[in-house]
């Protein structure tokens, strides 16, 4: 059964006659079906049919709009939960309720079965069969209520735990339409707007300021009406103020675009309550897709007529795209650019899906050629599509490229040619490239064929058939004349028929491997001979290569006197010395067959030291000359270094273990070099002094460098026995509240100031030797000042006595303190901590509390006790407990600055310790 909601006309009809009378709220529908009934618009206008006819009503003809996107249903408030949150159109309306009572809430009520007594809210009057009751919802009335309705919205009446209005001064209603971004209202229906309650409506913009306030219409008890909300445009904020009891049966929203067209009605005027419709909305994949109104006519007698329209969404317009279209490309290879994103608009879905597919025909010959073709396809919710094709046609017609230094002309001879390179190419297309080479040899010379041009091509080829080549020519020349293979010595002297005869030579050619033709000549000449007899002897090798390459070698042979003196002595050799070692020069005689008493002479040179690592040359030559002017030299080349690094010629320091007083002074050591003289010497002592009272040892180190870099390090270890002075100073007594005092003034000598300072074995820090017994506590203290000053130092040791002699004390004796005799922590409440009772707190003494076991070990202390100790110990005393087994504990309880004695005792350690 269909359940009808406020959005309602009344329609009067006279005969021939229509006249429509404002006031009476319009309604929708919710189906028992799944689909949600929401209302329309109200009827404006609504036409009157032929009287003749039989029907009672005609609904206007079956309409179809595009789409329903821009489309905002009548809010009513059917269905809800949570009236403070109601869904509409896939948003929220965020509802609130006040009044000057304070803050209220909106709440549903049911208008078809009221829960309370209060049955001016009750749809539709009991006139035209509802259960409303009251003279403002009667037929024939001015504001009839005789549409039926199930839920309305109220202000809650705190008072009652039912649904029921308030009936308070500025009762108000409010609805929040910010999700919206604003919207432009058409119709507001309402329920029992009482007489003289100066009610209005209000519409806010989005700074909250009023766009527009109108008074409501007083409709009186249980009477019904719809206010037109004309002007009310972009409101952001819907502001109802009741001022008094009253319900809102729906909100309505401007939708002109959508006019759907009025009913035909052919009931008298007298007889006819009013005209509404309900809505059956039908939704599918792109939200609502057709509205089922029907018109209902009422009669005052509560007779209904009705009849049906299909108000029809149809989205029949494809998607849009945003971007422009990318057009058929064909490409090389390394240009193929990614696919565009585009985007699509719908005149009807605001979210339309774009989908990209990719289809890619490869070539068989090659793997980089291939057909893309791509596939843009936009779909809206009503699957109207959109396509856009690209094909992209993509060929290689680039050649491969070598990678790399390509190997260039160049000239060679016949055994210098290099060997083929293994060339290496890369294509931006394919990943394989196949390399080949060619060797040809052109322009080979007929005469001598060592004599051509090698052209070497190497072809790069991708699988799209692309070859890139590079060509080398070698041009392989023979320019290289025969090389003899022993030759004799250029220039003889020969005497006393001593002539050699002519040698055979033989040659060999790097290109002619044929066997080489060696001729031979030799010419006598006499002319210049200053002695008889005496001449020359010319001979002349000739060697030559099918290239005409000639080598030529020719040997002079001097007759007469033409051997050179001997030297008898062994010559001396090269050598390479230090500077110290360089030979004194050795006497060389000659012995000659033509002259008796040859000529020596003897000629030195000395280099300087330019460079250490090659040193300095020493150049000795001997000369020996007979009476024809032959000579024989030779030539000793002594290469002097410096690699001798420098002599300690002072006394070597000895290692020494010594006490501290008797450290040894630094020596001043002195160093000699036997090559430059000129000696560098850097000292550097090590110390690894700690304190005073620790030996400790120092490391001499004198490091000596010549010009050359050359180095002599000696060493000296001297260990040291550090034997600091001991002095006891005088005890001092002092009282607590006496000015600081000077300990190193009380020492009566000059200890300096740089020392440390210890504290019964513990570091401590003394400003300038000055200690304030205000800082201590009573008793005795030794402190310990460790001084460097002197070579050994000095350990001062100060006894001080810090009492409370001077202190006047303020409270009681000792008798007043208690103390506890057994600690039980068994956490039964009693005896659960070491306590100390009696203690004045207004005297301000401190507690300081030390406990040791039977074997004088400390196993508590503490300087500020607060009776909060149950055994447990703060040290490791007690192996790896924590707490200190049961037995028997000796205590001392001091009351610092007191001047009480230190209370001492013993006490019992019981069950709940270890």
């Amino acid at each position: 059964m269909i359940k009808l909601l406020p959005l309602q006309l009344l329609l009067v009809v006279f005969v021939g006659v229509l006249s429509l009378t404002p006031g009476i709220a319009l309604g929708s529908v919710l189906s028992s079906t799944e689909f949600q009934a929401i209302a329309q618009e109200p009827v404006t206008n609504v036409k009157a049919m032929d009287p003749q006819k039989d029907t009672a009503i005609q609904a206007p003809e079956d309409v179809s709009f595009q789409c329903a996107a821009d489309f905002l249903p009548c809010m009513d408030f059917e269905n809800v939960t949570d009236p403070s949150a109601i869904g509409l159109a896939g948003k929220t309306v965020y509802v609130t309720a006040g009044s000057k009572g304070g803050t209220r809430f909106p709440n549903i009520f049911d208008s078809s079965n009221p829960a309370s007594l209060d049955t001016d809210l009750g749809t539709p009057n009991s006139d035209f069969g509802g259960n409303g009751i009251g003279i403002g919802g009667n037929a024939g009335s001015a504001h009839p209520n005789f549409i039926p309705q199930d839920n309305i919205i109220v202000v809650q009446d705190p008072k009652y735990d039912y649904p029921n209005d308030v009936a308070e001064f500025g009762t108000f209603i409010e609805f929040d339409f910010s999700e919206f971004g604003g919207v432009d209202l058409g119709y507001l229906a309402l329920v029992d707007i009482e007489e003289d309650q100066h009610t209005s409506v209000q519409g806010f913009d989005i700074d909250g300021n009023i766009i527009k306030e109108i008074p409501l219409i007083e409709t009186g008890d249980n009477g019904a009406t719809t206010l037109t909300l004309e002007g009310f445009d972009n409101v952001y904020r819907l502001r109802i103020v009741l001022n008094g009891s009253g319900a809102i049966a729906s909100i309505c929203f401007e939708n002109s675009e959508f006019y759907s067209g009025e009913p035909e009605v052919a009931i008298d005027e007298e007889d006819l309550a009013g005209v509404y419709f309900s809505d059956q909305k039908i939704y599918g994949d792109c939200g609502l897709s057709q509205i089922i109104r029907t018109w209902v006519a009422v009669e005052n007698n509560g007779t209904t007529h009705s009849d049906v329209q299909t108000i029809t969404f149809a989205d029949t317009t494809a998607p849009v795209f945003n971007e422009t279209l990318p057009e058929n490309l064909e490409l090389c290879c390394e240009t193929i650019p990614d696919p565009v994103v585009l985007t699509a608009t719908d005149n009807c879905d605001s979210e339309v899906e774009v989908v990209y597919t990719e289809e890619i025909t490869w070539s068989e010959e090659c793997e980089w050629n291939r057909v893309i073709e791509r596939t843009w396809t936009a779909t809206d919710c009503a699957g109207n599509e959109t396509v856009h094709h690209q094909t992209v046609n993509v060929f290689d017609t680039m050649k491969p490229k070598f990678r790399g230094q390509l190997p260039e002309d160049i000239t060679v001879s016949c055994n210098a040619i290099p060997e083929a390179p293994q060339l290496v190419a890369e294509d931006l297309c394919s990943e394989t490239v196949t390399i080949t080479l060619e060797e040809t040899m052109i322009d080979i010379d007929e005469a001598c064929p060592n004599n051509y041009t090698l052209v070497r091509t190497w072809s790069a080829t991708d699988c799209s058939g692309n070859t890139k080549t590079h060509t080398q020519h070698i041009y392989v020349k023979d320019e290289q004349a025969p090389e003899f293979d022993v030759l004799p010595e250029t220039t003889l002297n020969a005497s006393c028929g001593n002539i050699p005869e002519p040698a055979v030579l033989t040659a060999t050619d790097n290109c002619d491997l044929q066997t080489i033709e060696v001729t031979f000549d030799e010419k006598i000449n006499t002319s210049g001979s200053e002695c008889p007899g005496t001449y020359t002897i010319i001979r002349t090798w000739s060697a030559s290569d099918c290239s005409g390459n000639e080598a030529v070698f020719t040997q002079t042979i001097n007759v007469i006197d033409d051997t050179a003196p001997e030297f008898v002595e062994t010559l001396p050799q090269d050598i390479t010395v230090n500077c110290s070692e360089v030979p004194e020069a050795i006497e060389l005689t000659a012995t000659d067959g033509c002259d008796s008493t040859p000529e020596v002479t003897f000629e030195e040179t000395e280099g300087t030291f330019s460079d250490c690592s090659a040193g300095k040359t020493l150049v000795r030559t001997w000369t020996a000359k007979d009476c024809s002017g032959n000579t024989v030299s030779h030539t000793q080349t002594i290469t002097i270094i410096d690699n001798v690094p420098p002599v300690l010629i002072s006394e070597t320091p000895a290692d020494a273990d010594v006490f501290c007083s008797e450290v040894p002074s630094i020596p001043s050591l002195e160093f000699s070099d036997d090559c430059n003289g000129n000696v560098e010497v850097a000292f550097e002592e090590i110390s690894n002094y700690t304190t005073s009272d620790a030996d400790y040892e120092i490391t001499r180190t004198w490091t000596a460098t010549d010009v050359c870099g050359n180095e002599t390090i000696v060493t000296q270890n001297i260990f040291v026995v550090n034997d600091p002075e001991k002095i006891t100073a005088a005890p001092v007594s002092i009282c607590i509240e006496d000015q600081a005092i000077d300990l190193i003034a009380q020492a009566g000598m000059d200890l300096g100031s740089n020392g440390t300072w210890e504290m019964n074995g513990n570091p401590v820090t003394l400003e300038n030797g000055y200690m304030d017994p205000f800082d201590y506590n009573v008793g005795e203290y030794i402190f310990t000042y460790r001084s460097t000053e002197g070579d050994c130092g000095t350990i001062v040791t100060f006894s001080v006595n810090i009492h409370d002699e001077c202190v006047v004390l303020p409270c009681s004796s000792a008798s007043d303190i208690s103390i506890s005799k057994a600690v039980t922590p068994n956490g039964d409440s009693y005896n659960e901590y070491f306590t100390v009772k009696g203690v004045n707190q207004d005297c301000g003494f401190t507690l300081k509390v030390r406990i040791y076991n039977r074997w004088g070990t400390l196993v508590y202390s503490s300087d500020d006790y607060r009776n909060d100790w149950n055994g447990l110990t703060t040290n490791g005393s007690v192996g790896s407990a924590d707490r200190v087994p049961a037995g028997t504990y000796y205590y001392v309880v001091t009351l610092l600055n007191s001047g009480i004695d230190p209370i001492t005792g013993y006490l019992l350690m019981g069950t709940g310790s270890n």
